[in-house]
């Protein structure tokens, strides 16, 4: 009698037990471990919506190298389905994700919300998702801490204001923004008194 042949196709148990931040980058760049990843992530059950928030904890703080990131962001993005859009969405938090990377999925509007809500996302970047998507959180990010910052000129800022004058996040926050008399009175231009 011939044996079988074992599987070694890895356990939802095994990736589990590998979602750190030390493994974490190993299980989306080996194709094996990925698909068992997305599996979980994708998963309707009680357990994997754990899954989903740990994977949602350590993406953005797991151990890698700038091409690491970019070979993963690649991978990730020209997977097709939910869950590897979801991990993707996660990973872009990681603060080494390199500059290129942000600005070729803004620019081809793949995980705008969490390429704007990332700390330190690049004024590039940012300009991007003003200009091409009109994203409020960009705009208003933009307007305080770019055109609206201490040093920078009043003449751009009012252009900058009155290009995006219709966007209600935008005016609520930059009229409670700590500004300098100058840009204070550029926004009551711009917006008229508070009503």
């Amino acid at each position: 009698m011939k044996k079988r042949a074992v599987s070694r196709q890895p356990s939802a148990v095994a990736v589990r037990g590998r979602l750190g931040e030390a493994t974490f980058l190993e299980l989306v760049l080996h194709d094996d471990l990925r698909a068992e990843l997305l599996a979980l992530v994708g998963s309707r059950d009680a357990r994997s919506m754990g899954d989903r928030e740990l994977v949602s904890v350590v993406a953005p703080k797991c151990r890698a190298t700038a091409d690491e990131l970019r070979r993963a962001v690649k991978i990730l993005d020209a997977d097709a389905s939910d869950a590897a859009a979801s991990v993707l969405a996660d990973l872009l938090f990681h603060p080494d994700v390199p500059e290129d990377v942000l600005l070729a999925l803004a620019e081809e509007g793949t995980c705008v919300a969490s390429i704007a809500h990332r700390r330190g996302t690049p004024r590039a970047v940012l300009e991007v998702l003003a200009s091409k998507h009109r994203y409020p959180e960009a705009i208003t990010t933009l307007a305080i801490t770019h055109y609206g910052a201490p040093r920078a000129r009043a003449k751009p800022f009012r252009a900058f204001l009155e290009r995006y004058a219709d966007v209600p996040m935008l005016e609520y926050n930059v009229r409670r923004a700590k500004l300098d008399d100058a840009k204070r009175r550029i926004v009551l231009e711009v917006f008229g008194e508070e009503r």
